[in-house]
């Protein structure tokens, strides 16, 4: 997107209920790396119905404005001064006057889509988001996930905002896999009941290709588009070397992953063990702080936790694993994986939507995963040949031009329309 400057660049309005920094998760990325792009031409204002952040200045460089839900009863109860009961007071006094707003501002949508799935998501800021669209009139919102539909979206469509509904994923795709596992999903909602609040919105972006197609056969007529997640190539650090044996996982502790990361451990990690007696299992992400079972604990496993930069964890592996047994959407560790130019064993859900990928990667069944995982670690010039190839993906098919070609064309139609 060609970068422009000055007060006359025309505003976008993106709404979420979580903040976009630290970027620690696959979603929080994804949007950090949408407002970056579309910051080059655009003022951007950010609504979250989170409460504040200590630290707003990483956000500042991207966002021209920022508002949020307030932090109502966050002082210290156990500060009986006077001042500390002044804060007490000022936060209840502010989250009341902030609630009565709300619920002006909601009116009677409450009555059509109480009991929705979605609603039950929703946090606290249609009246936030009522007062932006009209100070700033955008061209557009932009809403992270379908649940910020509702009430968000109807009340930009109200004041006359074109909404752009940013899926992520499809919801009711994600809680059928998870049923089909004997799981329960988060958010337990089928098709139908998603369609009805996808089809409010003027346009819908679907993360991967195969979620394209099933949105538009969800919503007939309704304009979908895809917006992949960009992942430029990575050039590797030439002083951070490979480490012999060294298989990462990396995730956040999301269900999906939990899952995943339980199942390798359990099912696959013994046969990457049997092929590979000296492999090592790297656990990178908020994932190791949901997984304390005892039994999961090994010796062969390092929970490295959080961390900062990827970047070096992934130039010490040898092979990268991706191996989701349910959700829907696109797996962000995959195309970093590929970015980073590493070897990847993961499944066919792991490439969900990545057109042409499979020479970038080593895509194989579950019952096949372990094997395939120490047969890679055993074979330098496969691991050099995928390498080359993800990289070569990464390029071609994940830049941020390639990926974000189709949603600049739409919100120029909306900025200028005929």
């Amino acid at each position: 997107m060609q970068k422009k400057h000055g007060p006359d660049r025309p505003w976008l309005v993106m709404v979420m209920s979580q903040w976009p920094y630290p970027p620690v998760a696959g979603n929080t990325r994804r949007i950090l790396s949408l407002a970056r792009h579309l910051s080059g031409a655009y003022r951007l204002a950010l609504v979250t119905t989170s409460g504040p952040r200590p630290s707003r200045s990483a956000l500042a460089e991207v966002f021209q404005r920022i508002d949020h839900a307030p932090r109502g009863l966050s002082a210290n109860p156990r500060d009986h001064s006077l001042r500390g009961r002044l804060r007490v007071l000022r936060g209840w006094w502010r989250q009341r006057r902030y609630d009565a707003r709300e619920r002006r501002a909601v009116g009677g949508l409450a009555a059509s889509w109480n009991g929705h799935p979605f609603w039950r998501e929703r946090r606290t800021g249609g009246h936030l988001l009522a007062r932006v669209c009209r100070e700033v009139r955008p061209v557009a919102l932009i809403a992270e996930y379908g649940w910020m539909m509702l009430p968000e979206g109807l009340i930009a469509r109200g004041l006359g905002v074109p909404v752009v509904l940013d899926t992520h994923d499809v919801i009711s795709r994600r809680a059928a896999s998870a049923r089909a596992l004997g799981l329960e999903p988060r958010i337990d909602v089928i098709e139908a009941e998603e369609a009805a609040v996808l089809e409010l919105a003027d346009l819908v972006v679907a993360i991967q290709t195969e979620e394209a197609e099933h949105l538009r056969g969800m919503l007939p007529g309704k304009r979908v588009i895809t917006v992949m997640h960009p992942a430029e190539p990575v050039r590797p650090d030439p002083a951070l070397e490979e480490q012999p044996g060294e298989v990462l996982f990396v995730g956040s502790k999301a269900a999906h992953n939990v899952d995943a990361l339980r199942w390798f451990i359990q099912e696959a990690w013994p046969a990457v063990l049997g092929g590979h007696p000296a492999a090592r299992l790297r656990v990178v992400g908020s994932i190791a702080e949901a997984l304390p079972d005892p039994e999961l604990r090994l010796p062969s496993i390092d929970w490295t936790g959080r961390v900062e930069n990827l970047e070096p964890v992934y130039a010490r592996a040898q092979v990268v694993v991706c191996c989701p047994r349910f959700g829907s959407g696109l797996k962000i560790k995959t195309v970093e994986a590929l970015a980073h130019g590493k070897p990847l064993v993961t499944t066919p859900l792991g490439v969900e939507g990545l057109d042409g990928v499979g020479s970038a990667c080593r895509v194989v069944s579950l019952q096949e995963f372990g094997d395939a995982v120490a047969g890679l670690l055993v074979d330098k010039p496969g691991r050099a040949e995928l390498s080359e190839a993800a990289a070569v993906y990464a390029a071609t098919q994940l830049s941020a031009a390639f990926c974000f070609r189709e949603l600049d064309s739409e919100l120029r139609r909306l900025a200028c329309p005929e």
